[in-house]
């Protein structure tokens, strides 16, 4: 993939993770899921 290579965004990536693990942002796939079930 080129975009791994590039530092940019292998910064924002490592950005996200870190946001993910303190609880300051949500799984994308959880919040479709939960939406789904909201839907049904």
């Amino acid at each position: 993939m080129v975009l791994a290579r590039a530092p940019e965004y292998l910064a924002d990536m490592t950005t996200a993770d870190a946001d993910l693990a303190g609880g300051r942002t949500r799984n994308a796939a959880d919040l479709f899921e939960e939406l789904d079930a909201a839907d049904a």
